[in-house]
């Protein structure tokens, strides 16, 4: 009897062990190294030539387009990649990676707004299809500021400047605000 109930606690306190650690990140990754370096390693820097990856047995360490994506400090380092590029509203790592006539941009004013494809070559080709789940993960990445933790940086209170004063500007005429609508109510 009492090794059911020893084993029984076992299993428990297995169970639990494993229940609690399934919803759980693995300790010390951050969302870039889970969902975006996987995505950025595979299509670029794994295929059959590793363009976007550096060799370490090569003594310059050089990558095609100077664009390393073995490491979040290294993809930082081409900023200019991670932000809308020219007058496109995607970053040019995203127009890359799906490759010429996939994505579309609009220009122009009513009636005259003109649609046009965007034709930005890539040596390698399309790598992700726009719709799937790796081109929604890049692009959610980018549009939150390509972040290490995948989420948009937080902005900055933003202070006045000079004293405080309790004195109304030179030329100030409070009459003009009175006749606000609710202004009485709020007064």
């Amino acid at each position: 009897m009492l090794n059911m109930e020893l084993r029984r606690d076992c299993l428990l306190g297995a169970a639990i062990c494993v229940f609690a650690a399934c919803g759980d990140s693995p300790k010390g990754n951050t969302f870039y190294e889970r969902n975006v370096e996987p995505i950025l390693v595979q299509t670029c820097g794994g295929n059959t030539s590793g363009c976007h990856i550096s060799d370490p047995k090569d003594p310059f360490a050089i990558v095609a387009g100077n664009f390393d994506v073995s490491s979040f400090e290294s993809v930082q380092k081409r900023r200019d990649v991670l932000t809308s590029f020219g007058v496109y509203p995607y970053p040019l790592l995203l127009i890359k990676a799906v490759g010429p006539g996939k994505l579309q941009f609009q220009y122009g004013s009513n009636p005259n707004v003109v649609t046009k494809s965007i034709d930005v070559q890539h040596s390698g080709g399309g790598l992700i299809e726009p719709g799937t789940d790796a081109y929604f993960t890049l692009q959610r990445w980018l549009d939150n500021g390509a972040t290490e933790n995948g989420l948009r940086p937080a902005t900055p209170p933003v202070t006045g400047s000079g004293e405080c004063t309790d004195t109304p500007p030179a030329g100030f005429d409070a009459s003009q605000f009175n006749t606000l609508q609710g202004f009485q109510s709020f007064k």
